[in-house]
């Protein structure tokens, strides 16, 4: 039998926030739910400033963004403005931990290959946001 590699969740909080729920956790839970072993996710939650040069950088988009992903064999990386999700979280009714776990769900998604740009692929990564989601924000409360 061979040994379970363990996953590690990385956090740098450029941009210092108190979220209601353990971000490690919640990233470490959808690894386990997406039955992925071995991988090094680097979250990184940064302002509104830096994730607009990050865009601008990789993307060649000059604009803010929510949540930018970069995915790698060992694992990736995922920056968060929480900027952008207290902005969010207002438009959308919803409450600042609420808006984070959203994006955080779909940028760890996003590193393990999930897209969606074309239907087809939406119609797989959509639903998994919405179980993981609930079953991350249920457990917080």
């Amino acid at each position: 039998m061979r040994p379970i590699k363990q996953n590690i969740v990385n956090i740098e909080m450029k941009k210092k926030i108190e979220p209601g729920f353990d971000l490690k956790a919640a990233v470490l839970s959808v690894l386990k739910w997406e039955k992925k072993q071995g991988l090094e996710i680097n979250l990184v939650l940064v302002d509104n400033k830096y994730i607009k040069e990050i865009n601008l950088e990789y993307r060649l988009k000059n604009r803010i963004t929510d949540v930018i992903s970069f995915e790698s064999p060992e694992g990736g990386d995922i920056f968060i403005s929480a900027d952008r999700a207290k902005e969010q979280a207002r438009e959308y009714g919803a409450s600042f931990d609420e808006e984070m776990c959203r994006l955080l769900i779909h940028g760890t998604l996003h590193v393990l290959g999930y897209d969606h740009i074309k239907k087809d692929d939406e119609k797989n990564m959509k639903p998994k946001e919405k179980k993981y989601f609930k079953a991350v924000m249920g457990a917080g409360q």
